[in-house]
């Protein structure tokens, strides 16, 4: 599935302030990420900022929990807060040079948690500084007020993957971890190409922004208390629309904890099921680890078998029976092609699927159990279904490779698959398609795990976004091939089965390529899907 990237635009030369009101000026802020791009200064100090609301009819007072907490005097009417002052303590760090200290002295600090509650368009609002959160009574909050809120702010078409590692993240307290800092490099986000913001990978912490929150997190927001009270108006007008549409997966995503009795039943079901069906689950990796992957390996004890993407289950089936071990004490082993580890855990923890319990529909994603709205995944499996032209394209046999050059053969077409278009030194490059027809370019992809899809779905974003919005990249696809502003892009997924929903039990799968019709569709192109019958070898 594609989350929001989230990105603000730049401030200016040499850091000089966007103007705006303050309205204008949260929009930039509520979608800067802690990356190194500029921000906006705003007027007055940068505050991190937790804001919350409570549910219809719950009074200033009544938001407020625990014992020990002093109240907080304000100048004006409709607004309380309290504050709480923990014990002093010495931060774990002082060890490190205690000891070289010629006199001891007295770094201890105290920890402060504020909590203000303020009433905005009838409704009452909570703004938390430090562990202000353990100051409210969380039955009294809107529990996906920061979810809903954060699904319409975030513009649609600047979209981030979720693989299984950042659903594996998916968070289940109520507040909301903070993001790492990480540079714009480390979102693949190409600064020098003008509006085009290149989208490779997944970020591994934007899924805790938005996903599950009951509260909004606004990082470095630049203002005080008046300033956030005057955009509230907003954040209601968003919350009473509901969920944003392309949200509607977290949405329909409860966790199943270790400790809910249904845990280790859904363990039981899911090893019998693939004993059972094992080519109705997936390879559960993140997609740089499962391009890089050369040598898959299964084991347990002395006993291994070297195997692959497609094959890894039945190995780890004739292991177990070998070993005369349960399924789930096998273990999984990929590495790149000097041998070093990319990812090692046991098998059953490394699937990805569904399977149905209780007439409930559940995913196992990463170790980690979800049940899931089962109309849901029919809605998804109906709009993929309308996606779908048949293209005539011939069964695949053989590699991703040869299959390519088959068809390009048989139709005149182009192929580009592997043959980058260099954007210049600074700028990298990125693959158009694997196949230039005459006027729409195709992406083929082996539909066998969510990894690999992601890694399409990736691809085809990009091209979409570098040809829409990029003269040169139009103008190099043009000397590659007779096209420099295509119609629209095929994802072209093999599949051995010929019916029924194209992706299977693939979930993830299902959503991001959903997504990514949508995203290819804003930026003006067309877009289709093409089924490749796998032909059995």
């Amino acid at each position: 599935m594609l989350l929001p990237k989230v990105l603000e635009k730049s401030s200016g030369v040499d850091g000089q302030t966007q103007g705006g009101s303050i309205e204008e000026q949260f929009d930039r802020q509520i979608v800067s990420e802690s990356t190194s791009l500029p921000r906006p200064s705003g007027r007055g100090p940068n505050h991190d900022v937790s804001l919350y609301l409570a549910k219809e009819g719950v009074d200033l007072e009544a938001v407020f929990e625990g014992k020990g907490a002093e109240e907080l005097e304000f100048d004006q009417e409709g607004v309380v807060g309290r504050f709480k002052c923990s014990r002093r303590k010495q931060p774990g760090w002082v060890g490190f040079f205690r000891k070289h200290l010629v006199s001891e002295i007295d770094l201890s600090v105290e920890s402060v948690s504020v909590a203000i509650a303020f009433r905005v368009s009838e409704r009452v609002f909570v703004v938390t500084f430090g562990g202000g959160r353990h100051l409210l009574d969380a039955a009294k909050l809107e529990p996906q007020f920061g979810l809903v809120v954060a699904s319409h702010l975030i513009p649609i078409d600047e979209m981030h993957q979720l693989t299984s590692s950042t659903l594996s993240k998916f968070p289940q307290e109520s507040r909301c971890t903070s993001l790492n800092k990480k540079p714009a490099e480390f979102f693949g986000i190409d600064l020098e190409l003008e509006d085009v913001r290149k989208v490779v990978g997944a970020s591994s912490d934007i899924v805790n922004r938005v996903a599950g929150s009951n509260h909004l997190k606004m990082h470095s927001f630049h203002g005080e208390l008046s300033e956030l009270m005057e955009v509230c108006p907003r954040f209601l007008e968003c919350f009473a629309k509901g969920i944003e549409p392309s949200y509607e997966f977290l949405k329909n995503l409860t966790r199943v904890e270790k400790k809910d009795p249904r845990y280790q039943q859904l363990e039981a079901i899911l090893e019998a099921e693939v004993a059972k069906t094992p080519t109705s689950f997936d390879l559960n990796v993140e997609g740089e680890s499962w391009e890089r992957t050369k040598n898959v390996r299964v084991y347990y004890g002395k006993s291994s078998e070297d195997c692959d993407f497609d094959t890894f289950i039945e190995a780890a089936l004739r292991i177990a029976k070998k070993a005369g071990v349960p399924l789930g004490k096998v273990k999984l082993e990929l590495s790149d092609e000097q041998d070093e580890a990319l990812y090692g855990g046991a098998v059953l923890a490394s699937l990805s699927g569904e399977v149905e319990h209780s007439e409930r529909l559940y995913l196992i994603m990463a170790g980690r159990w979800f049940e899931i709205g089962e109309s849901y995944v029919e809605s998804l499996d109906d709009r993929i279904a309308a996606l779908e032209q048949d293209w005539k394209l011939p069964a695949w046999k053989g590699s991703e490779d040869d299959y390519n050059k088959s068809v390009a053969e048989k139709f005149g077409w182009i192929n580009l698959d592997k043959n980058l278009i260099q954007m210049g030194r600074s700028k990298g490059a990125f693959e158009a398609a694997d196949l230039a027809g005459e006027d729409v370019l195709f992406h083929v992809k082996s539909g066998t795990s969510s990894a690999a899809l992601n890694h399409l779905y990736g691809q085809i974003h990009t091209a979409a976004v570098l040809l829409g919005k990029s003269r040169a990249a139009r103008e190099k696809l043009t000397e590659k091939s007779r096209t420099g502003r295509p119609i629209g892009f095929v994802a072209g997924i093999g599949r051995e089965k010929s019916d029924g929903p194209l992706l299977g039990r693939m979930i993830v799968a299902k959503v991001g390529l959903l997504q990514c019709a949508a995203n290819v569709r804003k930026l003006g192109f067309e877009f289709s899907v093409a089924r490749i019958k796998i032909a059995k070898s």
